[in-house]
């Protein structure tokens, strides 16, 4: 992990865009669709949720695009995150999850998901985070400060590092540790490991940094 542009691969050959689905409204400058896919280029595993259309929460599985079963409520942004295919998370205030026959309700309060893989998912509102180990859920923080948690990502067997105020979280090892932000963190992006992560907040001019061998530091970028 290093501070210079992020190679995404080699350019496929063969494939070109088209438009599928309208995500923006044209009545509304303000959208924020969520998309999580999987499985691509063997048969491809789409959902795609946006305020906007309706439905507001659509899957494509290869072939076609169709709604999904289980809507959302509210107005509310969504977080999607899933395994695979038969292992899929949507948070609409509380955290809905599909084995790849039906969609069931978790009762957990959750805005934000993330996982590293099915034995490693962590559901979070602005005050409580939970994690899936595979077989049960476990409370692993339930804070007083309402908006404490802001963001949430996995990575590993079992770690997760969360925006939570004006600190930086991370779970890993069945223990917390915490890092004061230079200012008010809203936004982790996993991008290795637990080495290597970075962060984005409300502060102004440098407003990254990124976490590696254990610090963070100012982000220089490219």
């Amino acid at each position: 992990c290093d501070q210079g542009p992020i190679d995404l691969g080699p350019e496929s050959t063969g494939m070109e865009w088209s438009r599928v689905v309208e995500l923006r409204s044209s009545q509304s400058s303000y959208d924020n669709p969520v998309i999580w896919a999987t499985g691509f280029p063997a048969y491809g595993d789409v959902y795609v949720w946006s305020r906007f259309t309706n439905p507001k929460l659509q899957h494509f599985h290869g072939s076609a695009w169709s709604a999904v079963s289980f809507q959302p409520t509210g107005n509310y942004s969504i977080d999607i995150w899933g395994s695979g295919p038969s292992d899929v998370y949507v948070t609409d205030r509380t955290g809905h999850h599909y084995d790849g026959v039906s969609w069931t309700d978790t009762k957990i309060p959750a805005w934000h998901v993330s996982g590293s893989d099915a034995s490693n998912v962590f559901l979070s509102s602005d005050s409580l985070v939970v994690r899936f180990n595979g077989a049960a859920w476990d409370t692993l923080l339930h804070s007083q400060r309402a908006g404490h948690i802001r963001e949430v990502s996995a990575y590993g067997t079992n770690g997760g590092f969360f925006a939570a105020g004006d600190s930086l979280l991370q779970w890993e090892n069945n223990q917390w540790k915490a890092f004061k932000a230079p200012a008010l963190a809203y936004q982790v992006v996993w991008l290795a490991d637990a080495n290597c992560a970075v962060a984005s907040y409300d502060g102004g001019v440098g407003t990254t940094i990124w976490w590696f061998n254990g610090a963070w530091s100012p982000f220089s970028g490219p």
